[in-house]
């Protein structure tokens, strides 16, 4: 399974059969990943993601799931079938604790 990043930046909702949060499907199939470059889909190998350069800013407990998805992707977190409550304790647990 591949992750794909929609070019409309946060769009949730389904594409065909993938459900898109946050900008982000963690799940797709490879058959269907030719659709999505011809559509201008970010691609990305779940084995090859890298983390992200800048730090990673949280979101308010209040913020809504696709929010604290979009985090956990970026994490390298796999979020298939989890509620809010689970993705925001394993980004929790992901994330360093900054001393300022």
């Amino acid at each position: 399974m591949t992750i794909v990043k929609t070019p409309v930046e946060g769009y949730t909702g389904p594409i065909g059969a993938d459900l898109f949060v946050g900008g982000v499907c963690t799940d797709v199939p490879d058959d269907r990943l030719a659709y999505y470059r011809r559509q201008g889909y970010v691609i990305l190998d779940q084995e090859t993601t890298t983390p992200q350069e800048m730090p990673i800013q949280l979101p308010a407990d209040s913020a809504p799931k696709a929010d604290w998805v979009t985090v956990a992707v970026q994490l390298g977190i796999d979020v298939k079938g989890k509620t809010k409550a689970e993705i925001v304790a394993a980004v929790t647990a992901a994330t360093p604790i900054v001393e300022e």
